[in-house]
């Protein structure tokens, strides 16, 4: 993988995430890795096939970093539920329940 320009998502650090808030699902992955590589020119059309970094609150009032992939802005229905969350310095897949309660 070139490492200037893809990356495994689950590599992702939150730097990369304030440098780079956008990013492209790309085919340059190695070992069945799911990678992307950084949307540096910005405002975009579109967030299909992209993934979005944020901070965002969670039901139980934690604030934590978000990956949020494909969204569509003009269909509600075709949007995903929130991908995975940054807790005690990993990414973990978001699901009702999967995070404590603090």
């Amino acid at each position: 993988m070139n490492k200037e320009h893809a990356k495994a998502i689950k590599s992702l650090k939150i730097s990369d995430l304030e440098k780079h808030p956008i990013w492209q699902y790309t085919l340059e992955a190695e070992d069945d890795d799911t990678a992307v590589r950084p949307i540096k020119r910005l405002p975009i059309s579109n967030l299909t096939g992209k993934l979005v970094g944020a901070l965002v609150r969670l039901a139980n009032g934690n604030c934590v970093w978000g990956l949020v992939g494909n969204l569509d802005t003009k269909n509600p229905r075709m949007n995903g539920t929130f991908r995975d969350a940054f807790y005690r310095a990993k990414w973990a897949m978001v699901r009702p329940g999967a995070l404590p309660r603090h």
